[in-house]
């Protein structure tokens, strides 16, 4: 294992956010899954090599998290995913979620600062119906009925760098542009 792709995750440590020092050596493993364990001699707090990733936390071996995951990128449905796969729905839901999260905070981290000379915003028009009311529950009224989905994108590369989903009006697309 290569520890110099790690870095110490402890803000008060002299390396933190450092990687390649040689500060973090290999401490360990844990766990069902035999994680690694690793240490850093500057500031002595051990972290798991899982700290920071999606993974962080979950039970279920990693390689059957990203094979549902992939599984619901390609059908698009949790009820489908979950069938396929043996797990609840709920499950899947959830690492659909934390999936979300972390692609969300590693756009923050990676889209800021951006000097672009030119942003295309593209707006997309769509009518959301009320679902069937079958728990009993409230659908979330902010997106039934019409709804306009902008994003701002870089026009040579496609990259996404903003979206913004709400109803037609001019604040959210002026909104969305003060965001880039």
């Amino acid at each position: 294992m290569d520890t110099g792709q790690f870095f110490c995750p402890n803000e008060a440590c002299a390396d933190y956010g450092l990687r390649g020092k040689g500060n973090i050596l290999r401490n360990r493993r844990y766990g069902k899954q035999r994680t690694q364990l690793l240490k850093c001699k500057t500031c002595g707090r051990s972290f798991s090599e899982n700290r920071g990733i999606l993974l962080f936390g979950l039970r279920t071996p990693k390689e059957v998290v990203v094979d549902t995951l992939k599984i619901l990128a390609e059908r698009g449905s949790l009820r489908g995913t979950a069938r396929i796969t043996g797990h609840k729905k709920d499950t899947v839901a959830y690492w659909h979620k934390l999936a979300g999260e972390h692609a969300e905070a590693l756009r923050r981290y990676l889209l800021h600062d951006l000097h672009l000379d030119r942003v295309q915003v593209d707006e997309l028009y769509t009518f959301v119906k009320k679902p069937k009311n079958i728990r009993g529950d409230e659908p979330d009224l902010e997106v039934i009925g019409e709804t306009l989905v902008w994003r701002a994108l870089k026009p040579e590369t496609k990259l996404r760098l903003a979206s913004h989903v709400g109803k037609d009006n001019e604040q959210a697309g002026t909104a969305l542009i003060g965001k880039v």
